[in-house]
């Protein structure tokens, strides 16, 4: 007979709760000479001008064209306009959005902030 598996008890995760580096520190310090290199996939937050944007040209703007002409917005700054208050909640905000997070992870009011926001600052870019 086997014996009885105890019921997990049930918890929300808060994702402030894990450590993420200074804004100011390289991410490579950061973590205590862990990782010898780090590579950086997506930068979410950049505004493109109309003329380069997927809806005009149907192509993507070169790696060039979003270095020189995006409008950059750092987590920092993203944070405070959106009211997320950490890179956490937006990490968990993006997540939502893109449905990365089962439904109990999820926080879908924050992807919402995040999408108004997203908006907001294409309108101003343009």
């Amino acid at each position: 007979m086997r014996p009885a598996i105890p019921l997990l008890r049930s918890f929300s995760v808060q994702p402030e709760q894990f450590t993420y580096p200074a804004y100011s520190e390289p991410l490579a310090d950061a973590y205590g000479g862990r990782f010898e290199c780090v590579f950086i996939v997506l930068h979410p937050f950049v505004c493109i001008p109309e003329p380069l944007a997927w809806s005009v040209t149907k192509s993507y703007p070169t790696d060039a064209q979003i270095r020189t002409l995006g409008q950059k917005f750092t987590w920092a700054e993203v944070a405070k306009k959106t009211g997320l208050q950490t890179c956490a909640r937006i990490n968990q905000a993006l997540l939502t959005s893109i449905g990365s997070l089962e439904d109990h992870l999820a926080d879908q009011p924050a992807a919402t902030n995040r999408n108004t926001f997203l908006k907001r600052s294409q309108a101003v870019c343009q």
